[in-house]
């Protein structure tokens, strides 16, 4: 996930003039609906979303679009770390699979981009949460998931990226960073010096634009030891699928831009016998904590106290600020006919960190992150492994995720 500054947010207003949805959920009975038609709409933003570009009619996805899915791995360097292989322009590269942000960056010594290719006059800054940039030169490219399939490759711009502070694309076993969020938070928004930009969206945007495909399953297979394993770098920790979204209209959750955050979110109620806190909730598999206001466990915890509560695990390479193991914390989120509510047990306990290394994978492992991540409560992958997220998108954009069981 990453910072939107000013300048990203000038384009990011403009972009939305040409963008369904950009506006926010709708209200009330509004369902899914199918990407526009194709548009004309140059290189620098996805033609045909919602009628952009030349204004093409829109059209609805026949049944047949073609579905496919890849395999997600995890890094076995550091902690709840997935990552998937994308082919650019042809050669495999491993990106972090993150759904807290948009756009595709690459380290530019990873890929062989021709020259032609690379619009080095257009560049890019991303900071992500944890403060850590990176700075680079737009381009674009051919993109697969498959290269054996077609309708998984698309040619798309993407950011390459040219030098990094704390940048972890260098530090952990991931070239770069494959945004699934489908948003307008995207890392890749590159600007000339006569302030003209070229906008990279998520991959899936692209997809829909081009092939009619309006939705992306992530699911995770059981860990091996209930809720940690260590897993190798070739096996598979879950897959993600993209198609057609063919279920259950009632249980989607609205799930849109919020232009004060920057990013997709919903809203979230958090509550114990006593009293209840209601933040806006993201889920972002680029976050390898839960990172929780302190309200939020102020609220759910008996008697919190940052002392007492936090930080047993400290002295056995885990953060600070990581809450101790077995509490047990609640959500609610909102929806339009039902509400979805679930319930997760922080990990690790002190005897867990006393008798074991740091496993790659893990549920439940949740950070006191003082006021949330940019004001908001950010759900990682330790809870994001215990279930199956389904994004919806309308015109190219996430309008709604599905969250099972």
């Amino acid at each position: 996930m990453k910072k939107v500054s000013a300048k990203q947010l000038l384009a990011i207003a403009v972009s939305c003039l040409a963008l369904a949805g950009c506006g926010g959920g709708g209200s009330g009975t509004t369902q899914p609906v199918a990407p526009g038609g194709s548009g004309n709409s140059g290189t620098q933003q996805p033609g045909g979303l919602g009628g952009s570009g030349n204004g093409g009619t829109p059209t609805q996805p026949t049944p047949s679009v073609m579905s496919f899915s890849t395999y997600l791995y995890s890094d076995t360097t550091d902690v709840n770390v997935p990552v998937i292989t994308v082919y650019i322009d042809g050669k495999p590269v491993t990106l972090l699979a993150d759904t807290g942000a948009s756009g595709l960056i690459v380290n530019q010594s990873a890929v062989n981009i021709p020259n032609s290719d690379v619009n080095s006059s257009y560049t890019f800054t991303a900071t992500f949460g944890d403060g850590s940039s990176v700075t680079g030169i737009m381009a674009s490219a051919t993109v697969c998931v498959n290269p054996s399939i077609t309708n998984s490759c698309i040619v798309m711009p993407i950011g390459l990226i040219t030098s990094g502070s704390n940048n972890d694309f260098q530090k952990i076993g991931t070239q770069g960073d494959f945004g699934l969020d489908s948003g307008i938070n995207s890392m890749d928004i590159g600007f000339n010096s006569f302030g003209s930009s070229i906008f990279g969206y998520s991959y899936a945007t692209y997809l829909a634009q081009q092939y009619g495909i309006n939705s992306y399953t992530l699911s995770f297979y059981p860990l091996s030891n209930t809720f940690y394993a260590n897993v190798s770098a070739t096996t598979p920790i879950g897959q993600i699928t993209f198609g057609m979204y063919n279920g259950n209209s009632s249980t989607l959750i609205p799930y849109s831009t919020d232009f004060l955050a920057g990013l997709p979110d919903t809203t979230g109620v958090f509550a114990s016998s006593t009293s209840s806190y209601t933040d806006s909730v993201f889920f972002d598999t680029g976050s390898n904590f839960n990172f929780l206001s302190t309200s939020v466990l102020q609220t759910e915890i008996p008697n919190f106290s940052q002392t007492a509560s936090e930080g047993a695990c400290a002295n056995y390479g885990w953060p600070n600020g990581i809450v101790n193991g077995s509490f047990v914390l609640s959500y609610t989120l909102q929806n339009y006919n039902q509400n979805y509510s679930t319930t997760f047990t922080t990990e690790p306990s002190l005897s867990f960190c006393q008798n074991n290394p740091i496993p790659n994978l893990i549920i439940g492992t949740t950070i006191d992150n003082g006021s949330g991540v940019f004001g908001l409560e950010d759900f990682g992958l330790p809870e994001m492994l215990r279930h199956t997220f389904t994004w919806v998108l309308n015109g190219g954009l996430v309008e709604y995720i599905n969250i099972t069981p």
